[in-house]
């Protein structure tokens, strides 16, 4: 079996294919081109939380990324729209939490031993009503980014 390298250019204009499960696939006659990015696989958060009973609660993010798209992590959780994350992770670093939940979260909790995944989550300690909202995940590389969003109720 003999094997052929090929160099591959997309360039907008000639940006002509079709997108399955948010992947854009380019079709030359014989061949195939995925275009891949950060996906995120599922995100985690309580829709029902009730005040004042749970000593902490999980918000988790989990994603994908190829080992292409390593370089440039940056994992941000954002509440209620604003543009202004209240939690920042950029890989080798140790997160940030910072606004309103600067002293509301576990910093050392690890959702992964894996060192590109382990600090995709919030630990929120104390739930309370303030924290009723929206939360939205927002995970970027140098090539590529992707959000989820998911409200959660303190009541």
């Amino acid at each position: 079996m003999e094997f052929i390298s090929v160099s591959y250019t997309l360039s907008p204009p000639s940006l002509r294919g079709y997108l399955i499960d948010s992947e854009f696939i380019k079709r030359n006659n014989n061949c195939r081109v995925w275009v891949t990015g950060v996906q995120i696989n599922k995100l985690q958060v309580p829709a029902l939380v009730k005040n004042g009973t749970d000593e902490f609660i999980i918000l988790d993010c989990d994603y994908n990324l190829s080992d292409t798209e390593k370089e440039g992590l940056v994992v941000k959780w954002f509440f209620n729209g604003s543009i202004n994350p209240v939690y920042q992770w950029i890989p080798p670093k140790k997160p940030q939490g910072l606004g309103l939940f600067a002293s509301r979260l576990d910093l050392t909790y690890k959702a992964s031993e894996d060192p590109y995944k382990m600090y995709r989550a919030l630990r929120i300690l104390r739930p309370s009503v303030e924290l009723t909202g929206d939360y939205k995940c927002r995970v970027s590389t140098f090539s590529s980014e992707a959000y989820k969003s998911a409200a959660m109720l303190v009541y």
